[in-house]
């Protein structure tokens, strides 16, 4: 109920400077194209259509509510005039480019056509890349957490336990690696760490199906001397950097922070080395240790290589 007294309360409220306004200073087209769909009826609306937030927890703009109405409701006839107005009605919390929308749902309207709407294809700046990563890694995280239950479901109970404590220990290591190895920076700084974060994550899941399928990776080389080797590659890498990040980079590499990280990456190599010996035991744990200790000790030559164009 609070639901869709908040929204009848948003939709009823006079939008950014709405397209029906006589003082809207946006392209004239838009503004006849806004003007021709007509006002929303807001309260007949909200009686006729149960559209649900993509978060429960957050009031849906008009925008947003377009969008659910132009994917979740396909099981009913489409309308697309009612769309049009509901883009017409620009309170948003991104930047937006407001054109472009408008004029799709315009020609959509007019050609009596199904619309499907994204808010993301439509922003622009730096703040909206960031939002609808965020959002993007809201879907993602549901999806990891699903593979993640079906993979333990296959698994004996040592290890599926295993894998959700692997799991937890690889999304630590991968949150502080982007974060503090990557070197990203700037404001989009993370938007950045977020979508790496997903793609790190994904290699992850592709990496325990591989073991889970097959004896070893297809990538297999475990060096007896993977310590040694990690060990001076590591003090190197720390010798490249400072303890707090350069005036002229904000998000560059530090030492304290690539110390840190290593630290997590220990937990994570540990708890994988037991996962990934439980699911192929011909192959003993410490060949498995070895092989992710040369994974990581590449990962950090490649961060020491940041310092190269500066």
């Amino acid at each position: 109920m609070r639901y869709f007294l908040s929204l009848l309360l948003l939709l009823l409220l006079p939008g950014h400077a709405s397209c029906q306004d006589e003082g809207y200073d946006e392209d004239t087209t838009i503004q006849r194209m806004c003007r021709e769909a007509g006002p929303l009826d807001s309260i007949t609306f909200v009686k006729n259509n149960r559209v649900i937030s993509n978060n429960d927890t957050a009031l849906a703009t008009p925008w947003e509510t377009a969008e659910n109405i132009s994917h979740r409701l396909k099981h009913l006839k489409q309308d697309p005039l009612l769309i049009l107005q509901l883009l017409c009605r620009s309170e948003e919390v991104v930047p937006l480019d407001y054109r472009a929308a408008i004029y799709n749902a315009y020609d959509a309207w007019k050609a009596d056509t199904i619309f499907a709407f994204n808010i993301c294809d439509h922003v622009s700046g730096t703040w909206g890349y960031v939002w609808c990563v965020g959002r993007q890694a809201d879907t993602f995280m549901k999806l990891y957490d699903s593979t993640i239950t079906a993979l333990s479901h296959r698994f004996n109970q040592t290890a599926a336990k295993q894998l959700s404590a692997t799991s937890d220990a690889s999304s630590a290591f991968i949150n502080s690696h982007v974060a503090n190895e990557e070197g990203f920076g700037g404001s989009a700084y993370s938007g950045l760490c977020i979508e790496a974060a997903m793609g790190k994550m994904g290699e992850f899941l592709n990496l325990v199906n591989t073991v889970r399928q097959s004896t070893k990776p297809s990538d297999w080389y475990a060096s007896t001397q993977a310590d040694s080797t990690l060990n001076a590659v590591y003090l190197q890498t720390l010798a490249h950097f400072s303890k707090e990040e350069p005036y002229w980079h904000s998000g560059f590499p530090t030492s304290d922070g690539i110390r840190d990280t290593e630290h997590l990456w220990l937990t994570y190599r540990d708890a994988a080395a037991a996962l990934f010996h439980s699911l192929q035991p011909q192959v003993s744990m410490a060949a498995w240790r070895n092989w992710l200790t040369e994974r990581r000790t590449e990962q950090l030559r490649q961060i020491g290589a940041l310092t190269d164009g500066y």
